[in-house]
């Protein structure tokens, strides 16, 4: 399953990348504004296609304007250093805009082509997509080693003391990022699809927002954010339409990602969310409302983790983890999640509190792996599969207590190697069930079929005696 899954968000990732490039492609024109009020960079674009770089002029409170060929700053097609500046506030209108925001302005200028790479092929086989997520086989972009010097990790952001507003407005955006501040960046998007990156972004709070706030128009959007360090809160909204949000190698305080919108009868609103390397010390939160979505979370630490993915054909992986709590609801639909310590079986998985597991009504499927290390649960283990035709694999979890709820539906559980420490409960529910276990411990195990043809498959090995109840057979074959 992870394997499978892995491929689909790729598969997905590239898709949508390539549909912003196209979308996107634009010859830059129009005239921009910028002006400086009170200590504040006042930037506004007119409703043509302006590309602006925004980066630290040659003196303190000082900062430099480059615009791209066709777009003029004032009238003009110089660039413009402006003093005196504290803060920024950018509002660019209507257009297919594209904003950069750093001290170097190659860099910058790389990263928003890398965006327009995308589109000229199918597959891409490197760029944006490549350095974000990596490659199947080699990654270009190592989050452990992300090939930035020291040197580039002092000078690439551009450093703002006061608040940062962007407002994108209307029409395909794209926006750049690398700051540091020690306030508060907002990033507002507007009508259409919009692809935001924040690279070693340093900040009191980060909020992004690609969809107007009000009213029709939303957008395919991309929120990522890449090596940010944000004190207290990053949110990032994404509202309706098909959006993927990426989070990679990034601190955090509470962290919380919404990319669903208004719940109507039709399921359109298909979204994915992949978070890699993420620490946060408060809560984490993601919400992606109806529609078939994807949760792919690599190594991450925090709180508490809630997941829901609302109604639709959901897939959720995560691989290791340091938690106080997790809690995941995939609602109606079609669902598979998968919890596991990596294709090595070394990544630790390790939940303090409380793992709650509720994948809703429908033909789920649940894949629990603690590999190697085990994964362990210090409180309860609850998982509860709804009604339809489940499937659950466990293998290697340690817990305090555990307790499992095949609901109806003919489900298959199988469940090798978990040690309880106190109470141990598996009721299969209604339906013809199919129920295996081996290497099972506990201090007290009430193990149960429930209505219909039941089978129980005992394996042996366990370090607790029981008596199993409501199964027509019992054998000791495997399913």
């Amino acid at each position: 399953m992870q394997s499978r899954q892995r491929q689909q968000f790729r598969s997905n990732f590239r898709s949508l990348l390539a549909v912003e490039a196209l979308e996107q492609r634009a010859m830059m024109a129009g005239n921009v504004t910028a002006t400086v009020a009170k200590g504040v960079l006042v930037i506004r674009g007119d409703d043509a296609a302006n590309e602006i770089i925004v980066g630290k002029g040659p003196t303190a409170n000082s900062f430099t304007i480059t615009p791209a060929a066709g777009t003029t700053i004032n009238s003009l097609t110089p660039a413009l250093t402006l003093t005196g500046i504290t803060k920024l506030d950018i509002r660019l209108n209507g257009g297919n805009d594209r904003l950069g925001i750093g001290n170097d302005v190659e860099f910058v200028a790389d990263m928003l082509a890398a965006v327009d790479s995308y589109g000229e092929e199918e597959e891409p086989e490197g760029g944006l997509f490549d350095w974000l997520a990596g490659d199947e086989e080699e990654s270009s972009f190592d989050i452990e080693d992300p090939d930035f010097s020291s040197d580039d990790l002092i000078n690439l952001p551009t450093r703002m003391t006061g608040r940062t507003y962007i407002e994108l407005g209307d029409g395909d955006d794209t926006l750049v990022m690398t700051m540091r501040t020690v306030d508060t960046i907002q990033i507002e998007g507007g009508k259409g699809n919009d692809f935001i990156l924040s690279v070693l972004t340093n900040a009191t709070h980060l909020v992004i927002n690609t969809d107007p706030r009000k009213g029709a128009g939303m957008g395919d959007d991309i929120a990522a954010v890449v090596l940010n360090t944000v004190r207290g809160d990053l949110a990032i909204t994404t509202g309706a339409e098909d959006d993927g949000v990426v989070v990679l190698g990034t601190t955090v305080g509470n962290l919380g990602v919404g990319t669903g919108g208004v719940i109507s009868g039709e399921i359109t609103d298909n979204d994915f969310v992949m978070f890699a390397d993420v620490s946060a010390t408060d809560n984490i939160g993601i919400l992606t409302e109806a529609g078939d979505d994807g949760v792919l979370v690599q190594f991450i630490t925090g709180d508490n983790l809630r997941i829901n993915t609302g109604s639709g054909d959901d897939q959720v992986e995560i691989t290791g983890a340091a938690l106080v709590a997790l809690a995941i609801d995939t609602a109606a639909g079609e669902d598979s999640v998968s919890l596991n310590s990596g294709e090595d079986g070394l990544a630790s998985f390790v939940v303090r509190r409380n793992l709650q597991l509720y994948t809703g009504a429908d033909d789920d499927e649940v894949e629990i792996d603690g590999g190697l290390l085990n994964l362990l649960v210090g409180g309860v283990l609850d998982i509860r599969t709804g009604q339809g035709d489940d499937l659950l694999t466990l293998y290697r979890v340690v817990a305090r207590t555990a307790s499992f709820d095949g609901d109806t539906g003919s489900d298959e559980f199988d469940i090798d190697s978990l040690d309880v420490a106190n109470n141990l409960t598996i009721g299969m529910g209604a339906g013809n069930d199919i129920l295996a276990v081996r290497n099972l411990s506990a201090r007290n195990a009430v193990i149960s079929g429930g209505t219909g043809n039941d089978v129980l498959h005992d394996l042996g090995l366990h370090d607790i005696a029981f008596t199993p109840k409501l199964f027509e057979t019992i054998d000791d074959g495997d399913i």
